[in-house]
């Protein structure tokens, strides 16, 4: 629906850079995670993330292959839900 575009939690890859982010509207009330540890292309990997619904960033650790990898924040300020009415999707941006 219209009122929930954009809501919902994003797990992706920017330049072999892992990223988190729980988001209601935008970056303006979310909160998103960035990590250093590289993540090759062309290879499996194991990603866990953990959350305690805090609404803040340092209730989210990740895991990559087994190892807790640290984060920083790009954005703390989430105060609103992220549920949304779309069915679960796992989608691709570049071709494999």
């Amino acid at each position: 629906s219209k009122t929930d575009a954009g809501r919902g939690i994003e797990l992706g890859m920017q330049n072999e850079l892992l990223f988190v982010a729980f988001r209601h509207q935008g970056l303006e009330n979310a909160v998103k995670w960035n990590y250093e540890s590289q993540v090759p292309f062309g290879q499996w990997h194991h990603v866990i993330f953990t959350y305690d619904g805090s609404s803040t960033a340092k209730g989210g650790t990740t895991f990559l292959d087994g190892k807790e990898i640290p984060a920083s924040y790009v954005t703390d300020r989430l105060s609103e839900s992220i549920l949304n009415a779309r069915a679960f999707r796992i989608q691709s941006n570049t071709p494999m």
